[in-house]
């Protein structure tokens, strides 16, 4: 992330931990004949588990099954760990994933038919300690020159609709 919001403001204290998405393609017949979760946790994991977004599809023969495998890198050195990801090669992606996902699907290797890795390197804020009360947040919340004012999810330290709603209308008021 380019730390410069303009020359005198700065928003290096703001931590943002990589992400690893990965889109995999199943033949219909994952799952058996139940019927996939939409949100899936995976108990002993270290990823976030996946997603199954077909799970209200009308239609009587879904074909494919899509899944989307969440794995974060949150570290102490988010800049260190998005320097890894970013190094790792598609085999390792693979590794990584599928050691997860066997913890649940032991068989799934049998199933696919694709694997997208899509690495994200400032997808959300890290929430470490002093950033939502913080000195520099709320110097980062301050306007410049009362012309430019600034509303945006990391300004809470979570990135969760409800802190980016706050921060408009937070920034509305300021403005008014």
């Amino acid at each position: 992330m380019n730390e410069r919001i303009f020359n005198h403001k700065r928003a290096s204290s703001f931590h943002y931990v990589p992400w690893l998405l990965t889109t995999i393609t199943l033949k219909n017949e994952f799952g058996g004949d139940e019927e996939l979760a939409w949100d899936n946790v995976i108990y002993g994991s270290s990823g976030l588990g996946y997603i199954f977004d077909q799970h209200q599809n009308l239609n009587q023969i879904i074909g494919e099954k899509v899944i989307t495998h969440y794995k974060s890198f949150s570290t102490a050195d988010c800049k260190k760990a998005r320097k890894k990801l970013y190094a790792m090669k598609d085999a390792e992606l693979k590794d990584l994933v599928l050691n997860d996902l066997k913890k649940a699907h032991p068989l799934i290797e049998d199933f696919i038919l694709e694997m997208q890795f899509h690495k994200i390197g400032h997808a959300m804020i890290a929430p470490v300690p002093n950033q939502i009360f913080g000195e520099k947040t709320r110097i980062a919340k301050e306007p410049v020159e009362g012309k430019i004012f600034f509303a945006h999810s990391d300004l809470s330290g979570i990135s969760i609709f409800e802190e980016a709603f706050y921060q408009g209308i937070r920034t509305a008021e300021q403005m008014i």
